[in-house]
């Protein structure tokens, strides 16, 4: 996933990043639906599958960041920032705890049909904010950087 971060993070300095949203929203949805359905064994085609869902989905907050700061001048940047980290954070603590109770309800398999389910949802996103809201201009986009998926608090406290 993060080998992935830097391609993908290019071709969204280069093409729209709403349809780059977009589109790795939508191959991450199939890679989850597909996972979704595989009952058997562990096998190589699982975790190709888990390895391509990584890849897609790794990229993605580096890449709303980047849409986001396309839209705002630099003074409301880091502010913007806070906000996309809290509401990450806030969908780190919440999510496990919610697809557990889907996972104990209707199985394993539950696990990445939520995944399915959310990452349909960014697509559509994606694709409502693409038909809906004009593109960002040239000079108004900022470049890509890859992003941690952690925050340095949990580096630290790791570490210690």
């Amino acid at each position: 996933g993060m080998l992935a971060q830097w391609p993908l993070g290019k071709l969204s300095d280069r093409l729209d990043r709403r349809s780059v949203i977009a589109l790795l929203a939508a191959l991450a949805c199939g890679c989850a639906v597909l996972l979704a359905q595989d009952t058997g064994p562990l096998d190589g085609k699982a975790l190709l599958l888990t390895a391509c869902f990584g890849a897609l989905c790794m990229p993605l907050l580096a890449i709303y960041q980047a849409l986001t700061n396309d839209n705002l001048d630099r003074g409301r940047m880091v502010g913007a920032s806070s906000a996309l980290l809290m509401v990450g954070g806030i969908g780190a603590t919440a999510g496990p705890i919610l697809v557990s109770v889907a996972m104990d309800k209707w199985g394993a398999g539950s696990f990445f049909w939520c995944q399915a389910v959310l990452c349909g949802l960014m697509a559509s996103y994606g694709l409502y904010r693409r038909v809906f809201y004009p593109q960002v201009t040239e000079h108004q986009r900022t470049a890509f950087q890859v992003r941690a998926n952690t925050t340095m608090g949990s580096v630290v406290q790791a570490d210690s």
